[in-house]
């Protein structure tokens, strides 16, 4: 028989267990044989474990390859000493380099060999995140996110550990513990949680898995995805006045209220604090409807943020009063509207009289002149008209205010005697009526000349 193979037979190499003795001195192809058979029954347990199920099979082809390829010094020891004369025979053989009929290829180099039959011991594995849930949600929402991963690999041996396997992403704020459910056939499904908070601004983020590599299993990394976003949350604006009704001219404050759909608002700063983060002061800026004067006027005082608008120029009636949010990169914009709008009523008015001659002498000229003006808290100059009365009666037609004051027609055929006169200020738009006191005008009688020629 021409041998394939050799392996230690020698008698000084073994120990052979009989009837419960241990005995010295055993050897030959009884001994070396069964260690060959229990070193492929190792190769045969790799090749299971790299998905192999169908092992070595007849291997004789195999090992004649291997003997003449390149890896051959590699994975045989080749023995070239000694021969197969063992009594004085006539025909025997001696051993060569390379094959040879003493000792065929040589004994095995265990684990190389082990690597070219069965592979290098390395299983493919891959890992994917499946689900994100939930895969979106407003900034400052601070939901608790479940990611789900699976890994998955060949073959049937011994299943990975979960502690290989990692869940994460780039989000900044911080991840749980990553835990494994029991294998399930060559696939194992893990998860694990993250919970942002004002950090992570609105973006789109990555959620990945990793399995770092464990004993015969190769390490593997999910696809980096945008399989989660955060998105602007929305900002509700709120009006309200600090005096409603008022009057004209009157000053009023509008402030504007910004508040996060969650309570928070993108800020300029932020400040690591014990027990969690610093909610962050507002950013931004409202811009006032035309008719307030105020323009854009910028979001300040925190969180929630404020914006105001002094002004003191509404006309009267009812004025809506808008207030449009710029947003930020954490919120939309968003209009916030005085509810029921701001009521701005006439001002009072208060009207004076006077005489350009009082007392006067019958027969000569007097005017009146009005001066109307604005009662606090309203403020600014009257305009319209007045109309002046003598004793109860109209003196004339109205006369039109110019720098709040008006000045009547001229008048000399008042009687001697006392006469009442008033201003009458018949109101505006913007500044309600107001009549004056009670002006008394005198009138004394004139003077009789008599000439010294009429005495004679």
């Amino acid at each position: 028989n021409s041998p394939d193979v050799a392996l230690q037979a020698d008698f000084d190499n073994y120990i052979c267990y009989d009837n419960g003795s241990c005995a010295e001195n055993w050897g030959g192809t009884s001994f070396a044989t069964p260690r060959w058979a229990a070193w492929l029954a190792l190769v045969n347990q790799q090749l299971v474990a790299n998905g192999q199920v169908a092992g070595l099979g007849f291997i004789n082809p195999t090992l004649y390859s291997i003997g003449q390829g390149s890896n051959y010094n590699g994975d045989f020891h080749d023995v070239t000493v000694g021969n197969n004369d063992t009594s004085g025979q006539s025909t025997f053989y001696d051993a060569v380099i390379g094959y040879d009929l003493v000792t065929g290829w040589g004994s095995m180099n265990g684990q190389p060999l082990m690597a070219t039959l069965a592979g290098s011991g390395s299983v493919t594995t891959t890992i994917a995140v499946t689900n994100v849930s939930p895969d979106s949600e407003a900034y400052g929402q601070n939901a608790q996110v479940t990611i789900t991963a699976v890994l998955s690999w060949a073959g049937s041996g011994p299943a990975p550990t979960a502690s290989a396997v990692t869940i994460s992403g780039n989000a900044p704020s911080t991840y749980g513990t990553t835990s494994c459910g029991a294998p399930s056939g060559n696939t194992m499904t893990c998860t694990n949680t993250y919970t942002p908070t004002v950090l992570d601004v609105p973006g789109y983020y990555t959620m990945s898995a990793a399995f770092a590599g464990e004993g015969i299993y190769s390490g593997s990394s999910s696809p980096q995805t945008n399989n989660f976003s955060i998105t602007q949350a929305t900002a509700a604006t709120v009006v309200t006045s600090s005096l409603n009704p008022s009057v004209f001219g009157q000053s009023v404050t509008f402030t504007a209220t910004i508040s996060g759909e969650y309570g928070l608002v993108k800020g300029r700063s932020t400040s690591l604090l014990k027990g969690g983060v610093q909610q962050q002061n507002a950013t931004g800026t409202v811009t006032w409807s035309t008719n307030t004067g105020c323009g854009t006027t910028t979001v300040t005082s925190g969180n929630p943020g404020v914006a105001t608008c002094t002004t003191s120029i509404l006309a009267v009636g009812s004025d809506t009063i808008t207030a449009t949010y710029s947003g930020d990169n954490n919120h939309s914009g968003s209009t916030g509207t005085l509810s029921g709008g701001q009521t701005v009523n006439p001002a009072a008015s208060t009207t004076t009289v006077a005489s350009s001659l009082n007392p006067s002498i019958y027969g000569q000229a007097v005017t009146f002149t009005a001066n109307v003006a604005a009662v606090s808290p309203g403020v600014g100059t009257p305009t319209g008209t007045v109309q002046f009365t003598i004793d109860g009666s109209n003196f004339g037609s109205p006369v039109t205010l110019a720098s709040g004051s008006a000045t009547s027609g001229s008048t000399s055929t008042l009687t001697e005697g006392t006469h009442t006169v008033t201003a009458v200020y018949l109101g505006s738009t913007n500044f309600a009526p107001s009549t004056s006191p009670v002006l008394n005008q005198v009138v004394q009688g004139a003077i009789a000349q008599i000439s010294p020629s009429s005495l004679n």
